[in-house]
């Protein structure tokens, strides 16, 4: 019996070296090249006083996979009321391409990049692909708005937070 425990002990630690090396595999998932991504954007959690109602974004990846080198961004129906109340601005939308002249980085399946049109707003997207022609990510949009019309009661600048839309594309 002490011959086969012996014998069964190291054939068992040996399967478990085993299974163990191939659940830590490097599985970094490498998108397509020259992959035109595009999905719709949805309110996924509200800002403090403002609102987006959808939009879509299109990310291109460059021909050799290995960062983004356009992206295009429309969004619909935003809205921002100031902390008092008192004033507030709304848009039909908003949208924007970015031309990148040097590509966003993809690092093992991730990326992060601002599409700001000026130092006023912030437009973040960060996320990731889920296979070579699939991404997800989370798009956190801001803007400081100066209000100053001719016939209006209230004249300054406010901060409005959007919250963030989650976003999943696919190549087209």
């Amino acid at each position: 019996m002490i011959k086969k425990q012996r014998i069964i002990f190291p054939v068992i630690i040996l399967l478990v070296a085993v299974l163990a090396a191939g659940c830590s595999e490097n599985k970094t998932i490498k998108p397509q090249a020259g992959a035109i991504i595009y999905g719709d954007l949805v309110p996924e959690q509200a800002g403090t006083n403002a609102s987006a109602k959808s939009g879509g974004l299109q990310i291109t990846v460059t021909g050799d996979g290995k960062g983004i080198s356009q992206a295009i961004l429309a969004i619909a129906e935003l809205h921002c009321t100031n902390e008092t109340g008192d004033a507030s601005i709304s848009s039909e939308g908003l949208s924007t391409t970015v031309d990148f002249s040097t590509p966003v980085a993809i690092n093992n399946g991730q990326f992060s990049f601002n599409l700001a049109r000026d130092a006023n707003e912030k437009i973040l997207v960060e996320g990731n692909f889920t296979s070579p022609t699939e991404a997800t990510a989370v798009v956190t949009i801001s803007a400081t708005v100066t209000v100053a019309p001719a016939e209006a009661d209230y004249e300054g600048t406010f901060s409005c937070d959007y919250g963030t839309m989650s976003w999943s594309g696919i190549a087209q």
